[in-house]
């Protein structure tokens, strides 16, 4: 019963992740109308540096969590570039 309890949880787990994975497209695709995979390889390396923090370190997963998102809130801060507006008050990509 208690390995039936342990892998209904962890099915209902893997179901929820690749929702949020499929929302995510979804909501890229209607905004953009480009189907970005980007997010899935990103989501990916972010899961695989939690699970090393936790087996060389002892991290708690929930823990590491919150070190990855704030890691990759300010790497992504940083790689973006901000356009300057136009005088329509639109940003578009400088040509030079």
């Amino acid at each position: 019963m208690q390995q039936f309890l342990s892998v209904a949880l962890n099915s209902l787990l893997a179901a929820g992740l690749y929702a949020t994975m499929a929302y995510g497209l979804a909501v890229i695709y209607g905004v953009m109308r480009i189907i970005n995979l980007a997010h899935a390889g990103v989501m990916m390396l972010g899961a695989y540096v939690t699970y090393a923090l936790f087996t060389r370190f002892a991290l708690d997963p929930f823990l590491g969590l919150v070190v990855i998102g704030r890691y990759s809130c300010y790497s992504a801060s940083g790689s973006f570039c901000r356009m300057p507006p136009t005088s329509s008050g639109r940003a578009t990509r400088s040509r030079s």
